[in-house]
């Protein structure tokens, strides 16, 4: 007697099962994907904190061979250093390290916050500045300084080096190349735990401030707030 051979069937995969694949995989993805982002930030910091660390040290050498820090663009005129501070706020510190509220903490003569030229300068992460001339004296390896995230001038993420207009160069206003302060900041997205315990005066921003007598604050949360809340954090 011929046997009929056995036909196997395959069972295809139904909608619900689909659909609870799906979820599945949109459910891990929603767990894992937030660590990652936040592993990815907090790298970033670590590189924000490591640049201006680094910073520190080539200034500080800097220093020891100059008796002055270097100008946020050497050997221009007038005309090419930053026009204002936009972005970010600074009042001025007494002699202990506190913030000057109220007009007297203002660097410029107009309205709260308002800077121009003739009271800071300013090189920032999307430029070269006063890398260019620590890099040609040997101080550091690299030089550039771009902020992970490569922010625009404004954006809270853009690292910057802060010097007295007063003692910066400046070929047209005939001041003398003299930079006896600075200030190095950076905001970090996930350790605020580094902003707080840097030795600053403000807890939400990453600083560093050259030796001495203080001479100046970061305004506010990020240091986005307006000069006249400047207060002390």
């Amino acid at each position: 007697m011929q046997r009929t051979p056995k036909i196997k069937t395959t069972r295809g995969i139904s909608l619900v099962e689909m659909l609870v694949a799906v979820a599945i995989i949109a459910m891990l993805v929603g767990i894992v994907y937030p660590s990652i982002s936040d592993s990815r930030k907090m790298s970033r910091d670590l590189d924000r904190v490591k640049a201006l660390n680094d910073l520190e040290g080539a200034l500080a050498l800097y220093y020891l061979d100059h008796k002055q820090y270097p100008s946020t663009v050497p050997n221009v005129p007038a005309a090419s250093f930053g026009s204002s501070l936009s972005g970010f706020f600074y009042n001025k510190a007494d002699s202990s390290g506190q913030c000057v509220t109220g007009s007297s903490g203002k660097f410029s003569g107009g309205s709260s916050g308002t800077f121009t030229a003739d009271y800071l300068a300013f090189d920032n992460s999307s430029s070269v500045g006063f890398l260019e001339e620590l890099y040609d004296g040997g101080y550091i390896t690299n030089p550039y300084w771009k902020d992970p995230t490569i922010p625009a001038q404004t954006d809270p993420f853009n690292c910057r080096y802060v010097t007295r207009r007063d003692e910066d160069n400046d070929a047209q206003g005939g001041r003398t190349d003299n930079v006896q302060h600075y200030l190095l900041h950076c905001n970090l997205e996930e350790r605020a735990d580094l902003e707080a315990n840097d030795g600053g005066k403000n807890s939400t921003v990453y600083e560093i401030i050259s030796p001495g007598a203080p001479w100046i604050c970061i305004c506010g949360t990020d240091g986005q707030a307006s000069g006249s809340s400047c207060a002390q954090y």
